[in-house]
């Protein structure tokens, strides 16, 4: 991921009150704080497993392009790794 995309997408997350960081090629995701602000946003009781796609979608609407496509690279105990496809 570039550095400006990356950077962007980290104060996307930020404003949203989601810690993230630059790691390697990726962006670190707490899963926890993304969890608990998209289920607070949607005012619903969301699983966990349906917060990453809505995370994505926001992201999506402001980030993806004809160049590259946001995605979901893996997971720590802490973290997801958001990446993306470059074309």
């Amino acid at each position: 991921m570039i550095n400006e995309l990356q950077s962007k997408i980290i104060a996307k997350l930020t404003e949203m009150g989601i810690r993230a960081s630059i790691k390697g090629n990726s962006v670190a995701v707490n899963r926890d704080d993304m969890c608990n602000k998209i289920k607070s946003q949607k005012k619903s009781n969301l699983p966990e497993e349906t917060s990453y796609p809505e995370t994505l979608k926001i992201l999506g609407k402001q980030f993806d392009d004809d160049s590259c496509m946001l995605y979901w690279a893996g997971k720590t105990d802490e973290d997801l790794f958001l990446d993306n496809l470059m074309s």
